[in-house]
Formats: structure tokens, sequence, C-alpha cells
């Protein structure tokens, strides 16, 4: 039974209208096949078990495609209520002795070192309070025996859905510490030996490349993070069907050796769950990973393992196994893309002119981008106006990275200095080229569309679309006016803030005083990601003083992340603060050009004269 018919209507076009129906048909049913399961995963947690079984049953007697798409559905929607029915918060309680499975790497906080851990059954954050109880060198896989206590958490946010979050765990004391076994101990060794081997790097560009490379983005600072985002190119610093496409190119060589058809598939899924270790089986990978491994299988058997037939299979089989991943933006972002390359990209590609590497390119980022955007938009408010220029310009460049990075960085790794240093020059160069266009396309004057340009764009390819399939040649020229000024409008007349109090984010203001002077008061509240995106957002430029209320650690990176990407003439923190370059003014009470001003702790803002803005 297949619920898409044949794979090349998806792409094709054609002047026929029967055909145009026939395209118009499968297109629509491979976005169903493939988000109505995430859909269900996040919406249909009501279902009760009995219904999803008695729909899927009904649909396999009858032999009805549809209805035992729609148990499928039921079945996703069940298995995820189960699943969100068993996040109960833990009861705060002193633990002594326990033993605990890290999950995944130490990542850096306002508050310290924290990792993703589990115990029992329960998935926890694991944070420190004792210089003795370091979790810095523990990697994924590790098992840890610790003594401390544990608090409970209600998951909130989709990311602590996902990792199944119920609970918090202080750590006062590591007992024993046992590195991870098997696969994920050879996981983890050969990340050590990509580290080792690029430490001939700049410290920005060795966490660029274990970003490119296993998505490994601890290290990047805010900044480049920012930048990437900022210019369409975030998806370049989390692993994705590429990466695992290079995997199978680098061990081509070795299974091509593999004589018996049924031991190469072997081996081809262990390279495929190694490389998933490698990169914490992230959830962007893990659908890539899933979508491969069903077309080796598939092809084994002699059946079609195309990309069309494969993604509604991978997104079916991993929501059924792990129905929580669709709440990850992650994975969302993830099929939206794919659903945007098999979908949109041919379509784009065959209405291009000129040759036929450049049409590739520009036509699999403007479909990628295109179907991200409604997600981009709800969750980050703009999506960029640079991504299709800044991807053609780093794209290629950035494959290459990967390619030499996994290779080349392995020998590297293995290598006396000397040697390593010079493998790693080509891998420098092209990580130079590919961090310079994120920063510029990033500082582009008018680099996102928010909200409203981005719904009149998509007004207005709908026009461009429906003009040719009802022959309407007049909709044409309207999508293509109504686009062109939803992208210029922006650009000839940008956005300025007015003089007042602004709150860009929880824990970010800017006040504009009437002579065009710019106070920005930052909390250790705020995240520095957004932040920056908050900043970019209102486009600021000189800024006259920058106000770290509380001083703290996450407050101060904030402040350097602003000091790097904007002009500021002054930086104020309280006594006793970890804002580095900061000056520290007791009681925050100072100058600004001519006018004095005091800031309290709750970051209200009095001017002189006793003008109040909160």
């Amino acid at each position: 039974m297949s619920l898409l018919g044949e794979p090349h209507g998806v792409a094709g076009s054609s002047d026929d209208s029967g055909a145009q129906g026939s395209i118009g048909t499968n297109t629509v049913m491979l976005v169903v096949a493939s988000g109505g399961p995430v859909l269900a995963a996040i919406f249909g947690t009501w279902v009760p078990w009995q219904l999803a079984v008695l729909v899927s049953a009904l649909g396999l007697v009858v032999a009805s495609p549809r209805v035992v798409f729609v148990g499928l559905l039921l079945l996703v929607g069940a298995r995820s209520g189960a699943a969100i029915d068993t996040l109960v918060p833990v009861s705060t309680a002193p633990v002594q002795s326990v033993e605990i499975d890290v999950v995944g790497d130490p990542q850096d906080g306002s508050f310290g070192q924290w990792v993703l851990v589990r115990m029992g059954s329960d998935h926890l954050v694991a944070t420190t309070s004792s210089v003795g109880a370091s979790i810095a060198t523990v990697s994924a896989g590790d098992r840890l025996v610790v003594t401390g206590s544990v608090r409970p958490r209600s998951p909130a946010s989709g990311w602590e859905i996902s990792n199944r979050l119920v609970g918090s765990l202080n750590v006062s004391e590591v007992i024993s510490h046992t590195p991870a076994g098997g696969l994920r101990g050879y996981a983890n060794q050969f990340r050590d030996v990509l580290a080792k081997g690029a430490r001939s790097l700049e410290r920005d560009h060795q966490a660029l490349l274990a970003g490119l490379t296993v998505g490994d983005d601890r290290a990047q600072s805010t900044v480049t993070a920012a930048n990437f985002r900022a210019g369409g190119l975030g998806h370049l610093l989390a692993v994705s069907g590429q990466n695992v496409v290079f995997v199978l190119l680098a061990v081509a060589p070795v299974l091509s050796r593999i004589r018996s058809p049924a031991m190469r598939v072997v081996v081809t899924l262990l390279v495929l769950v190694f490389f998933g270790f490698v990169t914490r089986f992230e959830p962007s990978v893990t659908r890539a990973l899933a979508m491969v491994s069903l077309a080796v299988v598939a092809t084994s058997l002699g059946r079609r393992g195309d990309a069309i037939r494969t993604l509604p299979a991978a997104v079916a089989v991993l929501l059924l196994w792990d129905p929580l991943l669709a709440f990850a933006l992650a994975f969302q972002l993830s099929v939206a893309a794919t659903l945007g390359l098999l979908l949109i990209s041919p379509w784009v590609q065959e209405r291009l002119r000129g040759p036929q590497s450049l049409r590739a390119v520009l036509a699999a980022t403007i479909g990628a981008q295109l179907a991200v955007a409604p997600l981009i938009l709800a969750f980050f408010r703009d999506v960029s106006l640079v991504a299709v220029p800044a991807n053609v310009a780093a794209v290629p460049v950035s494959g290459a990275a990967m390619m030499w990075g996994m290779t080349g960085g392995f020998v590297a790794g293995l290598s006396p200095s000397p040697v390593a240093w010079a493998i790693h020059r080509p891998t420098a160069v092209m990580l130079w080229w590919i961090d310079g266009v994120a920063t510029v396309a990033a500082s582009a004057p008018v680099a996102a569309l928010e909200t409203r340009g981005a719904i009149l764009v998509l007004v207005g390819l709908v026009f461009i679309g429906a003009s040719r399939s009802l022959r309407f040649r007049a909709g044409s020229v309207v999508g293509v006016i109504i686009v062109a000024l939803a992208l210029l409008v922006p650009i000839v007349s940008p956005r300025s803030l007015p003089a007042g109090h602004h709150v860009l984010v929880d824990g970010l203001s800017v006040h504009r005083q009437p002579t065009g002077a710019d106070l920005v008061v930052v909390s250790g509240t705020v995240d520095p990601q957004d932040g920056l995106r908050a900043l970019r957002r209102a486009r600021l430029g000189r800024i006259d003083l920058v106000v770290s209320v509380d001083g703290s650690r996450l407050g101060g990176v904030m402040v350097r992340s602003i000091t790097q990407t904007h002009e500021v003439l002054d930086v104020w923190a309280p006594p006793g603060h970890q804002v580095p370059g900061a000056r520290t003014v007791v009681g925050l009470r100072g100058s600004v050009g001519a006018q004095s001003i005091r800031v309290a702790l709750d970051g209200t803002v009095l001017f002189m004269g006793g003008s109040q803005a909160r």
C-alpha cells in the first residue's frame, strides 16, 4: 500500500492539467504524511490507546492506506500522551552514593556548568556546588557515582519536554567516574582525536569546526552563534543529512570492498549508529540517520529507497519510538527543511537560469528557507533576508570543511603537532571564509524580515504560484510587486526606536533619550542569544552606556557580546561584578554626557529632573 503514489510526481512539473492535479495531490500527501505524525505527537496527547489500536486494526482489515495512516496518527498521539504522563517532577530529597548516567556533554550556564543525566528512569539537569565535584571532564555515556540533592522541575518548554526533564540534581561530591564503553566510548575517543588535531587552529575556529563536523557548539562564542543565525547559516552549526552523506562518502572505499551484500548493509548501519553516538543523536541528525538507514535496508531488499518515501517512514518510526522528539524545535526544522528540499527546491531550480551548480545551491537554499520560515517566525519573530546569498557563498565551502575536518582532521589528531598544523591549513582558510560570510551577512543594514513583511512575501508567492496553475498572468505581476514592496520597504525606511523606554526581551531594555543617546540595561536573566537578536532587531548603532545591574556572570556574557558587536562608550557594573572590562560604579550612579542618572537594582533608571522609566 502506498500513500504517496509514484515519487517522481511530487517534484515534477507539466503543463498538462491532469498531471498538475496529480502533482498537487502527491505534494499534499507528502506534507501530510511527514508533518502529520509531528502534529499528532504534539496535539494528539488526548487520544486513548483503545481508539488508536481499533482504527489501526480496521485499516489493516479493509486494506485502506488512509485508514492505516489515521490509525498511525492516533497511535503516535496515544504514545505521546502516555510519555507526557510519565513526566512527573521528582520529590526534593538528598541522594547518597547514587549512580547516574551522563546523557549529554557539559554546558556552560549562568552559575557554572550543567549536564543532562539520568538517575534511574528520571532525567535531570546536574549542576555542582563544590569545586571538588567538577563535571567538566565527563562525556555522554559516562557513569558517575555522586552525592547531592535533587529537587523537582516541571518541563515547560519544548526542549525540556523532548529531554524529559523532571528535576535538578545538585552534585556535592563525585565519588567515582567510569568512562563510557562500547560504541559510545569509541565515539568519545573519536571526538577527542578530532579536538586534539584542531588545537593548531584559533580558538573560535576550533569551536566552529566542532560544530560543522560533530554538532558540538559548546565552545562557540555568543557572537559567532548569533552571526550564523542572523545570516541564515545556523543550520551549518548543527549536524544534519549533509554530514551523514559525507560520512558515507568517506567510508565508501571500505564498504565497496565488502562482497557480501548483507554484511555491507550491517557495516553501513553500524557506521550510521556510530556517527549517531558521535553527534549525540541530535534531533536533526537522528532524522537523517533514520532516513538513510531505511533507504539502505529498502535498497538491499530491492525496494525504492528515495527520500520522498523514506521521509514519512522515518518520521513515523522515530515518533512511534520516541514521540516526545516532536517537541524539539530542531526536529521540526529538520523535517520542514527536508520537505522544502523535496518539494520546493526542484520547482525553483527548473525556473532558474545559469550554471547547474549555482542553480542547485540557490534552489536548495530557497526551498529550505521557505519551508522553515513559518517555524522561524513563530519562535524567533523574524527570518533572514540574506540567507540565500550567504548560503550560496558558504555552503560549498562548509561541505569541504566538514569532509576534510572529519577525515584529514582525524589524521591530524593522530599526528605530531607540526603535521597537524600543516593538515589543518586548508581547514583554517575554509573556516576563515565561512566565519567571514556569517559576519558580513549578520552586519547587513537590514538582515531580517519581521512577521508582517514575511506574511506579505508569502501572499506574493501565492499570487505568483496561482498565476501559473490558474492561467492568471496578471497575478504573477501582482505577486512580484507585493514581494518587492515587502522586501524593499524595511530597507528604504528602516524602523527606528522612538525616544523612551523599550523592553527588548526579559532582562534587556533600552532607554533612548530625546537627544538620541542610548542607555542599555542588562540583568542576569537575559539569554545572550536572545539579547543579541533583539538588539539587531532594534537596529541600535552607537550605545552610550551599558549597565549590568547585578554584575552576574551571565550578565557579563551579554555585556561582552554587546561590546563585540556595537560601539559602546562606557560600561557600568556594581562592586564585586563578573563583567570583563566594566567600570565599577558604586550605587550605579553617575553621568551620561551632561545628564546625571542612577540605575536601581530592579533596572529602574532615574534621570536628572525626576523623570523615571522602568
